[in-house]
């Protein structure tokens, strides 16, 4: 059984980012902030855990896509394809069926 069929089961959606901000050690919170700076509206942000830098820029990534009219939604389930790692144009690209919307 993949984990698709395993979190439609469980009535769960796939989720996956639409932009990497390569927040894992030994980022710089200037490097971080430089990916973020990419967000755009509908985009999907992963962030890990366990890293201060990641702690550090997170108030200055939402004060920055706040001011260009960008703010925090919740995800949900979708039909419609999106494509993920939108900054790579292999054949690895992957896709998921959820989005952002308003709370």
């Amino acid at each position: 059984m993949t984990l698709l069929a395993i979190a439609q089961e469980l009535d769960m959606a796939e989720v996956v980012w639409t932009l990497r901000l390569d927040d894992y050690a030994p980022a710089a919170v200037p490097q971080i902030l430089d990916q973020a700076a990419k967000a755009k509206d509908d985009d999907i942000l992963f962030f890990h855990d366990g890293y201060q830098t990641t702690v550090d820029a997170i108030l200055r990534i939402l004060g920055n896509v706040s001011s260009r009219g960008i703010c925090s939604s919740r995800v949900v389930p979708t039909t419609v394809r999106r494509q993920v790692w939108l900054d790579y144009t292999g054949d690895g690209r992957t896709y998921y069926y959820a989005m952002p919307t308003r709370w």
